[in-house]
């Protein structure tokens, strides 16, 4: 008997067999199967614990099934008033993950539904793919019955077992190289730190007067926001970090490395000790937190309103994703219908515009450095050949693919790594393939390529942004340097790409017949048509409700994710925001923004701009637009976020923001920015890990939503901080003190101050 009252072991004490509680582990029918839950799960927690080999839990020794339970004392698991004895099983227990594809009567469900079933077996029966055909049998019993689904069988109905996966399964991490070469990289790493942070400690010591007194360093080329001039000039090298991407000419080398060259002496020593120093905790941390200059308006336009802007684009695009990724591993699919038609959830189905707010970013910077540094006399005095600005447009792409790349190298192992063991230990399917992928396509990704293939192609989906923001900085520099010698040349074929963009994305969404309504979103709608059906998406396509999505997408209108191979992530899609970026870049250089604006003006632009980002996110709430006005609102809707942006900065760059200049230039923003690129890369890691972890599906409510998406923003930036502090930060320095310009730059300095003081003594 499975289940029997036992008096000698007390009153309301129950004996539980092994295979009893091995049926009770296994994943069965249970509610809401009809608006979309897919997963069948059981406990593998449950049946790990009835296996004999585990010794974590105290239990009975296993017997023969159907004997008596031994006579000494057993363990007692209280419920309630009630405790039970739980023997363990006579053979080893392996839990299994099963893909079903289950097609039920017409009457039931038209189409045919994925289901991920667990199981807990004997581990005998889990070695072998060809074992899939007695789970069959067991599924499907010979009374025509489902045992596991209880649903009885039709015309046309048909259960199939796609895949096996034992879990965990036999995935050894010192057997992948992609994680010894990450466990190697880590230990080297740490090592340099250290070195580097007591090297540091050392020298700060030994150089210091007695008292030490705050030592004011030259390590400009490590701040935000340094001076240039009089002028304020904010230095981000992806846009989305605290480097510039190109180096001005007026960089200078840190007083502290200087000393320790002349101390040491030129040779391998010092070159060994500067590159150790450039992983220094003792200068790198501080540095991250250290406040930007004071903003004085009277010598040029301040841009630390960017930090605000990029903390709170990335907060969007953590939060999108968040929801996103949610949906997935949930047991209610109809929640997001609910929320949907919220009002304020609009927010968060429209959090494509994040993204534009990066890119315009990327475009400013590009423009407003490169007019910053033209307009310097020693920059003019180059002999300006086309050759030399050929050299110099190869300079500047080696410098930002030096700067970019090893921080997104470490990310793309990172997300190999915990793919992969993701794959071995999780109930659930994986998300994303990037198990698969990433060995393959690795090599799209750090040559910024990746965008030019279909998504089921794609290591690392998010890290599209990554590619296209490069190869608009590649036009950007090329129409930069164009202008120098042909401006309207180049202002002629910047506007002819900006227009032939906005009617490509138009003809793509009327052809495509993509609608932005704000009827309420569903993700991935149309992959449920089979052209659409990519194999990166594929647990979203085997979880979803099939039949109500049909529906809906006939009446609703589809998000871009619907079309992400033609609309969401091609660069020809997504380049009115850098173009406005530029252009705005360049406007900030001249004298124009300066001059005085009636606060009658002023006002009427600020509720412009309020008009066009409120009706953006929210102004198609509720309708549902025809193919001709879709294909308006879809081509120009990214340029016209990007005019909004352009007048925050313009605006908050001269001083006329007022509160919104205050909040958004709020130091606070500071170290948190400095950290975007790095958590922009890994946060979908937290993500999965934390879903992927659990051996249950999530029950969805907006107060638990509001609560993980909290924890993950938060997770995020503290993964960001450690892999700032490891590579990010010290690949930026060392870039500096070895960079050829750099050194060319600081020995003509070195010789400046020594003719002058020469001067000077005589």
């Amino acid at each position: 008997m499975a289940l029997k009252y036992d008096g000698d072991y007390g009153d309301n004490t129950f004996y539980i067999s092994a295979a009893a509680e091995l049926s009770d582990s296994s994943g069965r029918y249970s509610s809401q199967f009809f608006i979309g839950d897919g997963f069948w799960l059981g406990s593998i927690t449950l049946c790990e614990s009835l296996d004999p080999t585990d010794a974590s839990l105290q239990h009975q020794q296993s017997h023969p099934l159907g004997e008596e339970p031994p006579s000494q004392s057993p363990t007692l698991l209280s419920v309630e008033h009630e405790t039970s004895v739980r023997e363990k099983a006579p053979y080893f227990i392996a839990f299994v993950s099963l893909q079903l594809h289950m097609q039920l009567p017409e009457e039931f469900q038209p189409s045919e539904r994925v289901i991920t079933l667990g199981f807990c077996i004997p581990k005998s029966c889990a070695t072998n793919q060809m074992d899939a055909k007695l789970i069959t049998r067991y599924l499907s019993g010979a009374n025509g019955t489902d045992v596991a689904t209880d649903v009885p069988k039709g015309a046309g109905s048909s259960l199939t077992i796609t895949s096996v996966r034992k879990v965990p399964g036999d995935y050894d991490p010192l057997k992948d190289n992609t994680f010894l070469t990450l466990l190697i990289l880590a230990a080297i790493l740490v090592l340099m730190m250290a070195s580097g942070t007591l090297l540091d400690v050392m020298d700060r010591k030994s150089k210091l007067p007695a008292k030490f007194p705050r030592m004011e360093s030259k390590m400009d080329w490590m701040n935000c926001e340094k001076q240039s001039k009089g002028k304020q000039v904010e230095c981000n090298g992806n846009h989305l970090s605290y480097v510039q991407g190109a180096p001005p000419a007026d960089t200078v080398v840190s007083e502290i490395t200087e000393r320790k060259k002349k101390s040491c002496g030129a040779g391998f020593v010092s070159t060994v000790k500067g590159v150790l120093m450039c992983f220094s905790l003792r200068y790198n941390v501080p540095k991250l937190f250290e406040k930007p200059p004071p903003v004085d308006y009277s010598v040029g336009p301040s841009l630390a309103c960017l930090h605000g802007l990029r903390v709170f684009s990335l907060v969007w695009v953590i939060t999108g994703h968040a929801c996103l990724v949610a949906m997935v591993f949930v047991d209610n699919k109809s929640f997001r219908g609910i929320v949907e038609k919220d009002f304020l959830f609009q927010s968060v189905s429209n959090g494509a515009f994040s993204v534009d707010t990066f890119f315009f970013i990327s475009g400013l910077l590009v423009s407003y450095l490169f007019c910053k540094a033209i307009a310097r006399p020693t920059v003019s005095a180059v002999n300006r050949s086309i050759k030399s600005d050929f050299l110099k447009f190869v300079g500047i792409l080696i410098y930002r693919f030096i700067r970019l790349t090893p921080t997104y190298l470490v990310a793309i192992g990172m997300v190999e790594v915990t793919a992969r063991w993701l794959m071995d230990g999780s109930v659930f399917p994986p998300p994303t393939l990037d198990h698969e992928l990433c060995p393959k396509y690795w090599w799209r990704n750090i040559l910024y390529i990746n965008t030019f293939y279909p998504v089921d192609q794609m290591c690392m989906v998010w890290s599209w942004y990554l590619a296209d923001d490069s190869q608009f900085y590649t036009l950007g520099v090329l129409l930069l340097l164009l202008s120098t010698r042909h401006f309207r040349i180049a202002l002629a074929a910047g506007s002819l790409i900006l227009v032939s963009s906005w009617f490509t994305t138009g003809i793509i969404t009327y052809i495509a017949k993509h609608s932005p309504s704000g009827l309420g979103l569903a993700t991935m709608r149309r992959i449920t048509d089979e052209k659409y059906q990519h194999k990166h998406f594929k647990i979203m396509q085997n979880t979803w409700w099939w039949d109500r999505l049909t529906s809906w997408k006939e009446n609703c209108g589809k998000d871009p994710f619907s079309l992400f191979d033609e609309l969401y992530d091609k660069p020809w899609t997504r380049l009115g925001p850098y173009i406005v970026g530029m252009v705005v870049g360049y406007l900030l250089t001249q004298d124009i923004i300066y001059r005085k604006i009636s606060k009658v003006t002023s006002g009427f632009a600020w509720m412009l701009c309020t008009a066009i980002t409120f009706s953006l996110v929210y102004g198609l709430y509720g309708r549902k637009i025809g193919p001709l006005e879709s294909a308006a609102h879809t081509a120009l809707s990214h340029t016209t976020w990007g005019l909004a942006m352009g007048w925050i900065v313009i605006s908050c760059g001269t001083g006329r923001g007022g509160p919104v200049n205050a909040i958004l230039s709020n130091r606070v923003f500071v170290p948190f920015s400095r950290l975007s690129f790095c958590a922009y890369l890994i946060h979908p890691i937290v993500m999965f890990a934390s879903y992927m972890h659990s051996d249950a599906p999530y029950h969805l409510t907006r107060d638990s939503m509001v609560m993980t998406i909290g924890g993950f923003i938060l997770s995020s930036y503290l993964l960001a901080f450690v892999v700032s502090m490891s590579v990010e930060a010290p690949s930026i320095r060392l870039l500096e003190y070895i960079h050829p310009i750099k050194k060319k730059l600081r020995e003509e300095e070195e010789r400046s101050k020594n003719a002058s003081s020469t001067t000077l003594s005589t």
